[in-house]
């Protein structure tokens, strides 16, 4: 006798052909096809469902299960949220919450639904310390204290707890009633569990590593370095201290070895943007113009793609009401731009054509239209037209760079006429306070303080 797979599906399509309506079959049809990856199959018995008892826990658990299987994030979001609001906390629909939550990086559903999953469900040390890492924001710190301390209590052993528990303290950050946020950070307590951690396991490559990111944050460089090296000698997540180790090489003046782990930092996609930018800043301080040149390509290249990915994500967000989130990362693409027109100011530097230097300036006041540096060379540029867009350029340079005595000088040089004396006075005080061997601005404060006492 031949016996069918499919069988068991040939008795529920029978069942179906008897009463269309029966629900237990639909719903056994649509998770078999889900499983099996046939999600047209599970759409057509979802759309059965919906047209019998469109608002069933079960049919909103597996539209949001089939949404996130298809990459439709809002509509699994929006279908999952409907279950929860109507207090649905079966562990299928609270892990696929969770799971949705942490694709989406959203803490506020997260720490929804871990705080049902401890309240209706067996409570782990696991899911306590899920919790407390969700909780880590200024407003929620009390609590995450708390539940780290629990998740650590019931797993006294446990090194990913003790590890993520010291590196809460590494950077907490508390609210007061009045709102105002302040650092609730303390590297002594974060110490104190990292070297309990090494009493138990002497070779815990976290333990080692995260407190030589303390010490590295403490300006202990020696300290922080011996960690790092015993780290980087077993290959252990080398991407979380490679620039570390960089810095602190520059900051020895060991040049050679800062490019090394430079160069070894653009092995890692998450480095890339960074370490060439450290790169191109290292060959344009030593004056290698060509290598910059070819390097900055590269910095451009990395940026602009972590640039665009970083607005769509603040879209996707956007799209979904998520404004704490897409704030926090608008934060983060400043930044990202802000290096990004530093990267296009210092090749303006190694272009002879003046036609080139402008287009890369350009692009840098493009990405960061207050971007000191890019502004003083543009409005040199624009000199010798006495363009008023000079003066524009150089007033940026100032209003960004206070202490910039060089636009500070230009200025004055091309607007005196329009200045107040006061004006000039308070400019050249400045100037001379940078740089006080300016013998121009020295001869021009005394002149001007002469004759108006």
């Amino acid at each position: 006798m031949v016996h069918h797979k499919r069988n068991p599906i040939a008795h529920l399509e029978k069942s179906l052909e008897i009463n269309p309506a029966y629900l237990p079959a639909l719903f056994l049809l649509c998770e078999y096809y889900l499983e099996n990856s046939e999600e047209e199959l599970a759409n057509v018995y979802l759309q059965k469902i919906k047209e019998i008892e469109p608002e069933n826990p079960k049919y909103l658990f597996l539209s949001s299960k089939l949404a996130l299987n298809k990459g439709d994030l809002a509509k699994a979001k929006e279908c999952i949220d409907f279950c929860l609001l109507n207090k649905h906390f079966d562990k299928e629909v609270l892990a696929l919450g969770l799971q949705i939550a942490n694709t989406l990086k959203i803490n506020k559903d997260k720490i929804y639904i871990l705080e049902n999953w401890l309240l209706h469900h067996e409570a782990s040390a696991e899911k306590y310390l899920e919790l407390a890492k969700s909780l880590d924001q200024p407003n929620h710190y009390e609590k995450a204290s708390y539940y780290f301390q629990v998740a650590q209590e019931l797993a006294p052993d446990n090194i990913d707890i003790l590890i993520e528990h010291a590196r809460f303290h590494c950077s907490a950050k508390g609210e007061l009633s009045d709102g105002t946020v302040i650092a609730k950070r303390d590297l002594n307590k974060s110490k104190e569990i990292l070297n309990e951690i090494l009493s138990i396991h002497e070779d815990s490559k976290s333990a080692v590593c995260l407190l030589g990111e303390i010490y590295f944050d403490e300006d202990e460089f020696s300290d922080a370095r011996k960690l790092f090296h015993h780290c980087y000698k077993s290959n252990f997540k080398k991407d979380s201290y490679l620039l570390k180790l960089a810095k602190i090489a520059e900051k020895n003046s060991e040049f050679e070895l800062q490019e090394k782990l430079l160069w070894e930092a653009t092995t890692y996609k998450n480095l890339r943007p960074e370490a060439f930018y450290e790169l191109l800043n290292s060959k344009f301080s030593q004056g290698n113009l060509s290598e910059s040149f070819s390097i900055g390509l590269k910095a451009i290249k990395y940026y602009r793609r972590k640039i665009r990915f970083t607005k769509d994500e603040i879209n996707k967000y956007l799209k979904l009401n998520l404004f704490i989130e897409s704030k926090d990362l608008t934060r983060e693409l400043n930044v990202l731009r802000s290096k990004l027109a530093r990267v296009y100011y210092i090749l303006s530097e190694t272009q002879k054509s003046e036609t080139r230097q402008n287009k890369y300036l350009d692009e840098s006041l493009t990405y960061d239209s207050s971007n000191s540096d890019a502004n003083y060379k543009k409005a040199l540029l624009l000199k010798e037209n006495a363009s008023s867009k000079c003066l524009d350029h150089l007033k940026a340079c100032i209003d960004k760079a206070w202490y910039h005595w060089q636009a500070r000088w230009e200025y004055i040089c091309l607007n005196q006429k329009k200045m107040s004396q006061d004006e000039i006075i308070s400019f050249l005080k400045i100037i001379l306070e940078v740089n006080p061997s300016h013998k121009e601005a020295k001869l021009k404060l005394n002149t001007l303080i002469s004759t108006n006492p």
